[in-house]
């Protein structure tokens, strides 16, 4: 996930125009999350966010005498269905007045905020490095709330179980170590894809891939490294192929024994044997 420089919004700078004269103070409220993609030259004319998915409190320091750092953190526990985070705000409050959207930032690269599936968590901090005219016109309370929920996830992102991401995909494989060196490992890589060759696609499709995605695989051995097990991020496959049922799975190789497809319903989870061939 990565974001561009915040733009910090019409109401915002008139926010800031007062902190720089010293004439009111003003607290960080809140982060937002959206789905909602908008066009760079939007974002300064903005009140409000549309389609916003989540909000966290946040904790707010001070990096010199002009510039600040808040910071909220979110987690996707009750989340029902997953979401892509396309737009975040940072909202403000002038002593005595409403809250406003002091600054927004899009998406570079957006992130995904799957669903709680009651088995594993996940949760994101957000760090927005904003401009505000004059530090010492801001209230620089942390809220503990706030403490709380970012050292959770910090902590949480430490401890998940690994076990709990990857999740086997297919049987076992036998391979063909004849061509590794002594002192090598079986090496390989995996990638997710929708109607392969032999899966039609409907309407006016063709018979081909539109898109894959390279993703990280776990590879379990057993009999002096001849035969493996593959587990793949359970996560990803959710995200890049919904329909894969990892209980129904057919599985072809390829003429050259390089490459496994573990295939189920329109989806493929293709392996590649990059220094051993399969049997």
């Amino acid at each position: 996930m990565e974001f561009k420089q915040s733009v910090i919004t019409a109401q915002g700078r008139s926010l800031m125009a007062k902190l720089l004269t010293g004439s009111t103070t003003a607290t960080f409220t809140k982060i937002a999350t959206s789905t909602k993609v908008y066009a760079d030259s939007q974002l300064a004319s903005l009140t409000a966010l549309a389609e916003v998915k989540q909000t966290t409190t946040v904790q707010v320091k001070a990096n010199n005498s002009s510039t600040i750092t808040a910071e909220g953190g979110i987690e996707n526990t009750g989340i029902k269905t997953g979401y892509y985070i396309n737009t975040i705000g940072l909202y403000a409050k002038e002593a005595g007045k409403s809250e406003i959207l002091y600054s927004v930032a899009s998406a570079k690269v957006n992130g995904y905020i799957p669903a709680d599936t009651g088995v594993s968590k996940t949760g994101v901090v957000i760090k927005i490095y904003t401009e505000i005219g004059n530090a010492d016109q801001v209230n620089l309370v942390v809220d503990p709330g706030a403490t709380a929920t970012i050292n959770n996830i910090n902590d949480l992102n430490k401890r998940i179980d690994q076990s709990n991401l990857f999740t086997a995909v297919g049987s076992t494989r036998n391979l063909n170590l004849g061509s590794l060196s002594n002192d090598d490992f079986p090496s390989f890589r995996a990638f997710l894809y929708q109607y392969g060759a032999g899966v039609a696609q409907p309407g006016d499709g063709y018979f081909g891939v539109k898109q894959t995605n390279e993703v990280p695989i776990q590879a379990q051995f057993t009999n002096a490294n001849g035969t493996v097990q593959f587990l793949v991020n359970n996560e990803l496959v959710k995200k890049y192929c919904p329909d894969f049922n990892f209980n129904t799975i057919s599985t072809t190789l390829s003429s050259d024994k390089k490459w496994v497809y573990l295939t189920s319903g329109v989806s493929t989870v293709g392996i590649r044997a990059e220094n051993v061939t399969f049997k």
